[in-house]
């Protein structure tokens, strides 16, 4: 319905609901273009993250096509980019809000030392939970797809849109408080994530990092929807003048680079797998450190980078080395080696045996005492 006609194809021409106070002020929406760019470099920032929680890097793998969707959505403002912009939020933060409440209920015996019922109940209990939070997230998906398809007939206003991306932010920070809580009341808790390598200062900089995010997704939040429900009335246009939707590209992605740290440190916590930040010399991109130390410094704090892999000891690094050299002598006996000479080294080998077998195909050899003969058979392959 929505893409057959031009008054709602080329929404942020036509419709004043649907199209953003800065495409109002300008052709192009440049403000939110450029800073497209900051949520593709929040991409790149996460790929570099060296950890094994899969649905993390599908949810990073959204964010950049977020950024690709959101560019060609505020530069040309037609719906089919508008789709890609919204169905690539929703989805990321949907399946990340399902993966962790799935992981929080399979492991809340390992939180609170309870248990849904006896075993036997609990076996019931746990595929039933985990099939209705998937089918819940299967649905609220194509919810908010089937709105981005036909939506322009009953709801212009964006309010679903709103709704099924607040749900699932809110629920986020509704885990992580249950987490805080698990920690706190439950030391054995804390000390199975302290045995499985995490320090303490690491939990607390995790905790923190969370906190930071929340703080920046919301207040960015709060200024994109101020300035947009405010430029709604012709008195108050020139506020498409302020990039309140482009604090909302800087503020979001990072923010939400800040909470997924929290989550990669809690997938870790519940599967006992080592969890670190990565130290300056660990890091790939990094300034020079002699001459900028501050730079390191601001790096390390604003955007660190998180591992789940322990480090490699001297063992294991003499182990790599030898690893290496081995390679390294393979190759190089591998350039050496000419087909040809192995062809020509068969044939030869292949008559030299049928010229002994002709002559002496066996040969009797006698002992001391001439009362065992040792017979030796001649073959192609010797």
């Amino acid at each position: 319905v929505c893409f057959r006609s031009d008054l709602h194809y080329f929404y942020e021409k036509y419709s004043l609901v649907e199209g953003f106070c800065e495409g109002r002020t300008f052709s192009h929406q440049w403000y939110s273009c450029i800073t497209d760019f900051w949520i593709l470099g929040m991409a790149l920032y996460q790929f570099s993250w060296d950890h094994e929680f899969t649905i993390m890097r599908f949810v990073t793998a959204c964010i950049l096509v977020n950024a690709v969707g959101s560019f060609f959505n505020h530069y040309l403002g037609t719906r089919q980019w508008m789709m890609m912009d919204n169905s690539s939020m929703y989805i990321e933060l949907w399946l990340l809000q399902t993966m962790i409440w799935h992981s929080t209920i399979r492991h809340q015996n390992l939180m609170f030392n309870l248990t849904l019922g006896s075993p036997a109940q609990y076996g019931v209990i746990r595929p039933l939970t985990g099939a209705f939070l998937w089918t819940g997230c299967a649905f609220a998906i194509w919810g908010l797809l089937f709105r981005d398809i036909v939506g322009c007939d009953f709801d212009s206003s964006q309010t679903l849109f709103v709704i099924g991306i607040a749900i699932p932010l809110i629920s986020l920070l509704v885990n992580w408080l249950i987490f805080v809580r698990a920690i706190k009341s439950n030391r054995h808790f804390l000390k199975d994530i302290e045995e499985s390598g995490i320090a303490k200062e690491t939990l607390h900089r995790a905790q923190t990092y969370m906190k930071w995010g929340v703080l920046i997704t919301v207040s960015s939040a709060i200024v994109w929807v101020v300035v947009e429900r405010a430029c709604k009335f012709e008195s108050m246009k020139w506020l498409g003048y302020i990039p309140g939707h482009g604090v909302w590209h800087v503020g979001m992605s990072y923010g939400l680079s800040l909470i997924a740290v929290w989550f990669v440190f809690m997938n870790a916590a519940f599967e006992k797998n080592y969890f670190a930040f990565k130290s300056i010399q660990e890091r790939r991109i990094k300034c020079n450190a002699d001459k900028c130390k501050s730079c390191n410094a601001c790096l390390q704090k604003i955007f660190p980078i998180v591992t789940d892999h322990k480090p490699f000891d001297e063992q294991d690094i003499s182990r790599l080395q030898h690893s290496v050299r081995f390679c390294k002598f393979c190759c190089i006996e591998w350039r050496k080696f000419n087909p040809d000479d192995v062809v020509e080294d068969r044939n030869a080998g292949e008559e030299t045996a049928a010229n002994i077998k002709e002559e002496d195909n066996t040969n009797h050899v006698d002992d001391t005492n001439g009362t065992v003969l040792v017979e030796l058979e001649v073959g192609a392959s010797q």
